[in-house]
């Protein structure tokens, strides 16, 4: 009996020398979070710096914090151009800032960017651009990262003088095709197009409006390809996304369709790995790795998180419709209820 009473006496004894405080936070370590795609087709280019952050208090109330995310004016950020490894160029980006968002769980006001101007042929295709990212807070850490620009690409010959637009499915297997050459360093591209037309209201006024832009494809291709890439959409998937995005509005006395056009979205190589790793998985296995090219001079911060590209477009505008396209409008199974015109000026609606 002696031996069982000293037995649960020395048992709590040994929990109340001990020590039950657990500290799950690390010392604090700011790791960049940082996206910037050059294009050169753009007369402005930005950098978006933020920070992950750690620390004692609840998480959803740090996120509310503008400090917690952003660095505020505590950075200095340079583009860099760069020749077979001789500096020939070099832009000191200004402290900028875009509207603010609908409240949320993370800051909602005004988030600081960074931007440069760039006028036309101020950034050259064949350079390569470093992006420097310098912290006030300690002069020898940096974050940094290369690329390479997306290269001049155009429209083939039979898009580029392409003046009208036939989009009518005759048979099962019709389809609309653009094509266009490939740049040297892209190694994916997305097609899209937007729908201009002119809508008359009971008021008498007439105005030109556009749909949403539709993306209707996307296509991978190894950079360095040389032939001719094309892409085809379906008549009725158009006109279905003309019946998505044009709304029913009682006030439309009539539409007229007026024209097309296309564009053609070029990323360059970090850019496309990026969204890849980023994309929805199919499978069962829900974890990814984490891909980033920005890097840092500090051996004891993690690699920042982020990604330095480049992008381009092409665009091929004011792409007249047929009057064959202009009936199946106005009399077409599946936009017959959106009153637009025929090639006659009549609007018949669904039969």
């Amino acid at each position: 009996m002696k031996k069982l009473l000293l037995f649960f006496i020395t048992v709590p004894a040994l929990f109340w020398t001990c020590s039950t405080e657990v500290d799950l936070l690390a010392d604090y370590k700011e790791v960049p979070v940082i996206y910037c795609l050059l294009d050169q087709t753009q007369p402005k280019q930005y950098v978006r710096i933020q920070k992950a952050f750690l620390g004692p208090d609840n998480a959803l109330t740090m996120a509310q914090e503008m400090d917690s995310i952003f660095y505020a004016t505590q950075l200095n950020v340079i583009i860099e151009e760069w020749n077979n490894n001789v500096l020939t160029n070099s832009w000191q980006l200004q402290t900028d800032t875009i509207p603010a968002r609908d409240p949320g769980l993370f800051y909602s006001g005004a988030y600081i960017i960074y931007s440069l101007n760039t006028t036309t042929g101020m950034l050259n295709p064949n350079r390569t651009y470093k992006l420097r990212v310098r912290f006030a807070s300690d002069p020898n850490k940096e974050a940094y990262s290369t690329t390479v620009l997306v290269k001049t690409f155009n429209f083939a010959p039979v898009t580029a003088n392409a003046n009208s637009v036939q989009i009518v499915k005759v048979n099962s297997n019709s389809r609309v095709s653009i094509s266009w050459n490939p740049s040297a360093t892209a190694s994916f591209y997305q097609t899209a197009l937007r729908f201009y037309y002119r809508e008359h209201d009971v008021n008498g006024n007439t105005t030109l409006k556009s749909t949403p832009e539709w993306v209707f494809g996307s296509l991978e291709q190894n950079a360095g390809a040389v032939n001719a890439l094309s892409m085809t959409y379906d008549p009725d998937a158009f006109y279905r996304f003309l019946v998505q995005s044009i709304p029913d509005d009682p006030n439309v006395v009539w539409r007229d369709g007026d024209s097309i056009s296309y564009t053609v979205y070029a990323a360059g190589e970090d850019l496309y790995t990026y969204m890849r790793v980023n994309s929805p998985s199919s499978s069962l296995v829900q974890e990814r790795p984490t891909y980033s090219n920005i890097l840092t001079t500090d051996p004891e911060t993690p690699t920042a998180i982020g990604v330095f590209g480049s992008r381009s477009k092409i665009v091929k505008r004011n792409i007249q419709i047929t009057q064959l396209t202009e009936d199946t409008l106005s009399r077409g199974y599946i936009s017959c209820g959106l009153k637009f015109r025929d090639r006659n000026q009549a609007v018949l609606g669904c039969q």
